[in-house]
Parts: structure tokens; C-alpha cells; sequence
């Protein structure tokens, strides 16, 4: 196996692995691995561990799937560190959106969100490098986000997850996604002007 291969296996697998994980905990871990805006801030590690626990088998999986096609199409999520920006990033952007305006929300699981933002952030990315990839993805991610504006979440799918999905997440996640990535391509070009200019895009 080549040492791109092992790279891009090692950052997949920080998504598989916590999201498999998550689907053998017993209830009561997955309750307090939940995002609950109440205590938020007096058990903080909920901000991140939220997004690795599902509704159910099918819901992680779904998430799942999803996610390695968007690996498979867009270089930046089989690359560790851009990965892990994305990944930080987006949960935090989702996070912010739910203790922001959906304080009443008794609690919140799942990878969607951050899902958004890491397929956003890619294909910013894979669109800056002039891959048509990039813009089919985000037209594709525009498109979803304002079905879901106008006609909310289809009750097939929300029958597949088990369980009522915050739309909203999703934007909350492409906005943290979308921003990292500006973000990180400004200070890129910034460095390439610098006379220690590092090879290599990240």
C-alpha cells in the first residue's frame, strides 16, 4: 500500500472509527455523549461527541456512506489535517447554531451537520484547484439546503434516521465549513508571498 493510500485511510478513519463506536455504546453513553444545550457548558466534551452518536444503526450509516462518497470525490478529506479542521470547525458551527437559536431543543445527535461543512469545505477547495468536482458538490449542497428550507426534511428520510432532523444544522455546518476553508486558502497564498514559503498546498 502506498503511503498516500495509508494517509487516506488514516483520515477516514477518523470519522468511521468514533461513528462505528458509537453504534455499540449502550443507551446510557450514548445520553451523555449527546449534545443537551442545558449543560453545554459544564460538560463541554458533549460539543464534539454529539456528532459521533446517532439516532439509530441506519442514521450513522446513512452518515456513513455519505461520507466516503464525498472522501472518494474530494481529495481534501483523505488529507489528516485539512480533515481535522474541517471536522473541528464544522462542529463547532453546528454546535453554535444549536445553543444560539435552538435553545428549547432537549438534545442533539448525529454527523449531518459536520457532514455539510466537511463536504463544503472540500469542495471549496477542489473548486479552487479548478476541479469540476468542487462546483458540481456545492451546487449540489446549495440545492439540498434550500429544498430543506422550503419543504423541510422528506418523512421518508426522517423514517430512515428515526427519528425528527434539524435542517438547520446543515447550514450551520456548510457556514463553518465554507468559512475554515477561506480561511485556510488566504493564509496559504499569504505564505506563498512570504520569502519562507512552504511547498505544497495543504
Amino acid at each position: 500500500m502506498s503511503s498516500g493510500s495509508k494517509v487516506g485511510l488514516t483520515a477516514v478513519g477518523l470519522v468511521v472509527g468514533p461513528i462505528l463506536l458509537g453504534c455499540f455504546l449502550p443507551q446510557s453513553a450514548r445520553e451523555a455523549l449527546r449534545l443537551e444545550p442545558v449543560l453545554a457548558l459544564t460538560q463541554p466534551w458533549r460539543l464534539f461527541t454529539a456528532h459521533a452518536v446517532h439516532l439509530t444503526t441506519s442514521h450513522a450509516i446513512l452518515n456513513l456512506t455519505t461520507f466516503l462518497g464525498f472522501a472518494i470525490a474530494l481529495p481534501a478529506l483523505r488529507k489528516p489535517a485539512s480533515l481535522v479542521l474541517l471536522l473541528v470547525v464544522a462542529a463547532l458551527s453546528v454546535d453554535a447554531g444549536v445553543l444560539l437559536r435552538h435553545r428549547d431543543l432537549g438534545w442533539y445527535v448525529g454527523f449531518s451537520g459536520v457532514l455539510y461543512g466537511v463536504a463544503a469545505g472540500g469542495a471549496v477547495l477542489a473548486a479552487q484547484a479548478r476541479k469540476p468536482t468542487g462546483a458540481l458538490i456545492l451546487a449540489g449542497l446549495v440545492v439540498k439546503l434550500a429544498f430543506d428550507e422550503l419543504h423541510g426534511t422528506p418523512s421518508s428520510t426522517e423514517a430512515l434516521v428515526g427519528g425528527k432532523v434539524l435542517s438547520e444544522s446543515h447550514l450551520y455546518g456548510v457556514l463553518g465549513g465554507v468559512a475554515a476553508t477561506l480561511v485556510w486558502i488566504t493564509i496559504y497564498r499569504l505564505a506563498r508571498r512570504s520569502p519562507r514559503d512552504p511547498s505544497g498546498q495543504p
